[in-house]
């Protein structure tokens, strides 16, 4: 999908904004030698020849050589059913025979649970492992066998779950308290692990980031204050990489924020302070050479640089619109575009497109303002008929959320809305919403939190999912009813999915609701009580990032209105 932004009607910036976008449009990828081929063309996910595999871009070949591809685990991998999959960060091909030679290549699964389908095969920490004839080994034990070749963890904030294993350097590692100096020591072994090139790495405020692929550690006497030094863009970290600048442009995107790529790590024609020629005139900042960035919520750790459309942007004052000031009345219609107002963020949220059969479908957001002067979230999306593409699964999610929704995207600070927040320590959340809807598709209309093992809220650390289903599509569930629950005066159904990799319960009401009111942790403190014993996960020693509200949409066409989405908490 090319980016698209189209004015509705004439605002603010309408010319900044055209030929921002218009510059935004010639974007394409460097062609380098130092480009590597990728292993699978489904790493190319729009199709444009480029793909990314181990945190790099790809250059995606006609005839890649499948022979050289292990044998996928589980068919399971291959959710397009071509035949190839992708398992331990590398395509495989499905066949017959899907388990290895030498056990011993894979270590003891350190969790009964992480082997979901009981066939003696596990995920943890991001590879496979195998569990024993009598059992995994108890979480405490000594880790006698196999899994001692996994190295010593280098910080106990590896291990967010406190089960005794982490995740550094790209592989698990295990916590030894003897090996392990305390965080933020200057001695012992944790002195090979690298220092952190900006104390913005270190989300949780514990002491220890993660950069690079890898963990660093927080040392403020070497670490200068962004904006600390002088000069044009100086305030900007340089990238450690120049794979980090994808665009070729000068710019990357590193450890949740904008960096400059420095001539000594650039690669091909890249590099530079200057990332294109300064033009007041054509959208660009004259200091920096990057286009303006259309809104502040590209940019949610306020460093003044965000991230738009594939490429890095400079906040302008009084150019680039704030959640105070939204930019009303402007489709987005790129994948991942965003818009702040108030406390909230409204997503262009494309997640699963690949599942349609063409590149003929489309999906735009936008922010009106009704007659009483309340903020409006509208999406519109044309997600092809039914059989235009594989019907059984969600395409997207257009959404507006308020919290912590990954470690990039955040509506605001835990002081001022109270997320992230360890569960035990939540505050209240009361939920009111309306929407309004035109058109004909497959969707429904749910609102979810996703529970984390650490309010360092990420993708990779989720486990349970929390899902409200307000509004009822006509064929489709979240999965399989295994009870109901009377919250508020409503009986809902209760749904589980085992096929997800972390805890989930989805409540179903009797019948599409278009408004309402919800007591959030209703839903929480019934999940909490009643999920373990019903096998659906548990929510105990989690942290909640966000509350968030869209469209799990599988075909067709709508206009979908958000009326109202207010969070209040108590």
């Amino acid at each position: 999908m090319a980016t698209t932004i189209r004015k509705r009607t004439r605002g603010q910036n309408s010319a900044g904004l055209l030929i921002a976008a218009l510059a935004l449009l010639a974007f394409n990828h460097p062609a380098t030698a130092s480009t590597p081929t990728c292993n699978s063309p489904l790493s190319d996910a729009d199709g444009d020849g480029w793909g990314w595999e181990n945190n790099q871009t790809c250059a995606v070949i006609a005839v890649p050589n499948h022979e050289q591809w292990p044998a996928c685990f589980y068919a399971s991998s291959d959710a397009d059913g071509d035949g190839y999959g992708w398992e331990n960060s590398q395509s495989c091909v499905v066949g017959t025979a899907r388990r290895p030679a030498a056990n011993v290549t894979y270590p003891i699964c350190s969790q009964a649970d992480s082997d979901a389908d009981g066939d003696g095969w596990g995920w943890e920490d991001g590879q496979s492992c195998r569990t024993t004839s009598t059992g995994a080994p108890p979480t405490d034990a000594a880790a006698p066998g196999p899994a001692l070749d996994r190295p010593a963890c280098t910080s106990t904030a590896s291990d967010p779950d406190g089960d005794g294993w982490g995740w550094e350097n790209g592989q698990s590692c295990r916590i030894t308290e003897s090996d392990i100096p305390p965080i933020g020591a200057a001695t012992g072994p944790d002195t090979d692990t690298p220092t952190c090139g900006s104390s913005a790495s270190d989300l949780d405020g514990d002491g220890w980031g993660w950069e690079n692929g890898q963990s660093c550690r927080i040392n403020e006497s070497d670490i200068p204050p962004i904006g600390a030094a002088t000069g044009p863009d100086t305030d900007t970290p340089t990238c450690s990489s120049g794979v980090s600048d994808l665009d070729g442009d000068g710019w990357g995107w590193e450890n949740g924020q904008s960096c400059r790529v420095s001539d000594t790590h650039a690669s091909g024609e890249s590099g530079g302070d200057n990332g294109g020629d300064a033009d007041n005139g054509n959208g660009t900042d004259s200091s920096s050479g990057l286009p303006v960035c259309l809104s502040t919520a590209s940019d949610p750790l306020g460093s003044g640089y965000g991230y738009e459309f594939g490429q890095s942007c400079k906040v302008v004052a009084g150019v680039s619109n704030t959640a105070d000031d939204p930019l009303y009345n402007t489709e987005f219609c790129s994948s991942w575009a965003e818009l702040a107002y108030g406390n909230y963020r409204l997503q262009n949220n494309t997640w699963n497109a690949r599942e349609v059969y063409s590149d003929n479908w489309s999906q735009c957001i936008e922010l009106e303002q009704n007659s009483q002067g309340d903020t409006v979230a509208v999406w519109r999306f044309d997600w092809l008929g039914k059989y235009e593409g594989d019907q059984a699964e969600v395409k997207s999610y257009p959404q507006v959320y308020y919290g912590r929704k990954n470690q990039w995207n955040f509506s605001g600070t835990p002081e001022e809305i109270g997320l992230p927040r360890p569960l035990d320590s939540l505050d209240r959340f009361t939920v009111d919403y309306a929407f309004t809807t035109r058109g004909n598709a497959e969707y429904n209309v749910a609102l979810e939190s996703f529970f984390h093992t650490n309010c360092n809220a990420s993708e990779r650390n989720k486990q349970f999912e929390l899902m409200v289903w307000v509004g009822i599509p006509g064929e489709k569930t979240p999965g399989t009813q295994v009870t109901t629950a009377t919250i508020d005066g409503v009986e809902w159904k209760v749904y589980a999915n085992p096929a997800l990799s972390w805890g989930y319960v989805a409540f179903v009401a009797p019948e599409t609701t278009p408004s309402g009111r919800l007591d959030w942790n209703a839903f929480i403190d019934w999940s909490r009580a009643n999920a373990p014993g019903l096998g659906l996960g548990t929510l105990e020693n989690t942290c909640m990032g966000a509350i968030e509200i869209g469209t799990e949409t599988f075909w067709g066409e709508l206009e979908f209105r958000l009326d109202r989405f207010d969070v209040t908490r108590r």
